[in-house]
């Protein structure tokens, strides 16, 4: 018995080794096939980044949810985890959405203004752009907006290979741009492709990711910037994409700020009322109305698409581009002058950990309600829509068409539809049907005001003193709605019937009150570019109050224009 056991000895009887190894296999394979496999639609929603917009009461509901996705792409690199996933909508084709590390990077449906516009706004407002940079690729929408321009050749900094091959499935909205001969690749980081070659262009477009990402706010600082203008040829424009969702109006800011203190020229775009654009240079480009329509309707930047989203289309107009221009150089630098923000740099990357704070706590930054030139100029330098419209301007059937397609659009644009509504309406030139869309507090009070205007005209009856009161009231704030860029009530008929209430009921319409009325009118006289009858308004605000600091000021300021 010692023997059978003694080290060395020969084992007797068939060995049991193989049954063992046999056995390993089958129940590792059970193993393998039983397990749940991992589902890239789940893993790779980034939930993080929606913690605010969803709350799933359970893991059935949260899989529900996402059973409508189709992966179609999905791999792990380096740099990040990138999948392409198609997701149905209502009208129209699926659409796309390039997810890097879980987090929506570009959509073919509801980005795609953004993307489009941030390429085209630099080419259009260059005279002749010959050699442009890109940084990132994404889905390649902003690069094939570029080379819709022709002749231009695109160099574009992408350093992760597999957003790259996500990219091909965006062909339908990028024109196919990796096979356009113009398109020059190089996987290299966007910042070190800068400093390590030599190349100069005449437009860069920066659209990283959104700046809370680690890493990106190095895409935002003042020594990127300066790095930027020292590869911009002369007369060369640089377009910087900036996010308002879970943004922050300090971050803002401080980009401004940043960009500011780098070129002597910045002006702001905006897009659907969540992404800004800046458009920086040496200079402001020179503008010449015709050319840009001309170039515009060459291009075609809204064409070939078959997108459900309502601006694509449009992007056809040169109005449309134009009216995406929020504020001017100067009024940027009114709004933050220097020291009121801190310019980022590479060595204080602040920005980074404002940004993710800001993305956690949801918030979004309404620039529009802070500054929108559009809707209430702040400095004497033009919207270049404001340059375009004193050579081509709008008759009533162009602006009927505006009103109806700017109503569609977005809240801004919507803003702007509405101002020629009420000027419609105030005319009495209005088409009730077509303003059903807009009906809100602008248009009832453009309607109002009319109704009162009309009563206050007609011979003097009992309660006369109570209509003069509600019919100043009214007609301030319709007229107030009614100016824009776009339109620009006149004000005869409100001074003369400022001074018919003030003669006949002095103790309803005192000085102060009839002073403030009179500026308003002032303003408006000033963005018609009427600029006689609003100093006559204006010296009139001061006469019926002396103590109207703001009317002194306004007078003294017209007088230097």
């Amino acid at each position: 018995m010692l023997d059978a056991v003694r080290p060395g000895s020969p084992a007797e009887g068939p060995s049991l080794w193989p049954l063992v190894l046999t056995g390993m296999i089958v129940v590792g394979a059970f193993r393998l096939w039983s397990y749940p496999s991992w589902d890239a639609r789940l893993m790779q929603f980034g939930l993080y980044r929606w913690e605010r917009k969803y709350d799933f009461p359970s893991w059935g509901a949260f899989t529900a949810g996402r059973a409508g996705a189709r992966v179609l792409y999905g791999r792990d690199g380096a740099h990040a985890s990138v999948t392409v996933e198609s997701v149905s909508v209502p009208v129209g084709p699926p659409d796309l959405v390039l997810r890097i590390n879980g987090k929506p990077d570009a959509t073919s449906v509801t980005d795609l203004p953004s993307q489009l516009l941030v390429g085209h706004i630099g080419m259009f407002l260059h005279p002749h752009p010959q050699r442009v940079m890109v940084v990132g690729l994404g889905s390649g929408a902003t690069v094939g907006a570029v080379l819709r321009h022709p002749g231009v050749s695109v160099d574009v900094a992408e350093i992760s290979p597999e957003v790259v091959e996500a990219a091909a499935w965006f062909e339908r909205i990028n024109d196919g741009a990796l096979r356009n001969p113009r398109f020059h690749l190089f996987p290299l980081d966007a910042r070190e492709f800068l400093l390590l070659q030599r190349n100069r262009y005449d437009l860069i477009v920066s659209e990283p990711t959104n700046v809370w990402i680690p890493g990106v706010a190095s895409l935002f600082t003042k020594d990127f910037y300066a790095v930027v203008r020292s590869r911009l040829e002369p007369g060369g424009l640089f377009a910087q994409w900036l996010q308002l969702y879970s943004g922050d109006p300090r971050i803002v800011a401080a980009v401004v700020r940043s960009l500011a203190e780098v070129f002597p020229f910045v002006s702001a775009w905006i897009v659907s009322d969540a992404d800004l654009i800046l458009v920086a240079g040496r200079e402001r480009p020179t503008f010449e109305p015709r050319v840009f329509g001309e170039r515009v309707r060459q291009v075609r930047a809204g064409s070939g698409f078959s997108s459900p989203n309502g601006m694509v289309a449009l992007l056809d107009d040169p109005l449309v581009i134009l009216a995406s221009q929020l504020a001017t150089d100067q009024a940027l630098r009114l709004r933050w002058p220097a020291g009121s923000a801190p310019a980022l740099r590479d060595f204080f990357p602040s920005m980074e950990f404002a940004a993710a704070r800001a993305q956690f706590q949801g918030v979004t930054y309404a620039v529009e309600n802070d500054l929108d030139e559009r809707i209430h100029p702040t400095a004497h330098e033009r919207l270049f829509l404001e340059e375009y419209l004193s050579r081509f301007p709008l008759d009533e059937p162009e602006q009927a068409r505006i009103i109806a397609s700017f109503s569609q659009v977005s809240p801004g644009y919507a803003r702007l539809a509405r101002s020629l509504a009420a000027n419609a309406i105030l005319e009495g030139r209005e088409d009730p049907g077509q303003l059903l869309p807009l009906a809100d507090d602008v248009v009832a009070k453009a309607y109002l005001a009319r109704a009162l205007a009309a009563d206050l005209d007609r011979p003097p009856s009992s309660g006369r003193g109570k209509l003069c009161t509600d019919y100043l009231r009214v007609a301030t704030e319709a007229l107030r709605g009614a100016a824009s860029v776009l339109a620009a009530p006149p004000t005869r008929d409100l001074e003369s019937r400022i001074d018919a209430c003030a003669a006949e009921f002095p103790e309803r319409l005192e000085g102060r009150e009839r002073a403030r009325i009179l500026l308003l009118g002032a303003k408006l006289e000033v963005q018609a570019g009427r600029l006689e009858q609003a100093r006559r308004l204006a010296e009139r605000a001061t006469r019926s109050d002396r103590a109207n600091l703001e009317a002194s000021r306004f007078l003294s300021a017209l007088g230097s224009l």
